[in-house]
């Protein structure tokens, strides 16, 4: 093999990594893009209430749940999925739920906390949240 063989044979493989590197970045943004889809859409609730989706989830744990407690451990497996669950922490869950409470006490809606017992949505903040809800949904 000749020199000018080995440098056309250079020139093709810098070429084909340019390539690669070129796919490997559209897929890096494609991906970046389906996580902030699947991880950062909002739920909208009625009245303008826009939660994140993890909001969102523990505001329907808790709905659900209204008026009883929720322990912190049961919403951290209900909102993370299993493999989640090994990238968060449990503390996220008041995080999120103190995020929560601020976007609906500024509709009226509250959300109790007491130690050792978890949070709960009382049974006047669920019933007026799903009145909000079903109201919507005549409408829309």
């Amino acid at each position: 093999m000749n020199c000018h063989n080995r440098l056309s044979e250079l020139d093709i493989a810098k070429a084909r990594i340019e390539e690669l590197e070129t796919a490997l970045a559209v897929c890096r943004q494609e991906l970046a893009d389906a996580r902030a889809v699947l991880f950062c859409a909002p739920v909208l609730l009625p009245d303008g209430i826009v939660l994140a989706r993890r909001q969102g989830d523990i505001c329907r744990v808790l709905l659900r749940n209204s008026p009883r407690f929720v322990q912190k451990p049961r919403l951290f497996s209900a909102i993370y999925t299993l493999e989640e669950q090994g990238l968060f922490k449990e503390e996220t869950i008041e995080s999120h739920v103190s995020l929560l409470r601020n976007a609906l006490e500024k509709h009226d809606l509250h959300i109790i906390c007491r130690r050792f017992l978890g949070y709960a949505m009382p049974a006047e903040s669920a019933r007026r949240l799903r009145a909000m809800i079903e109201a919507e949904s005549r409408a829309a």
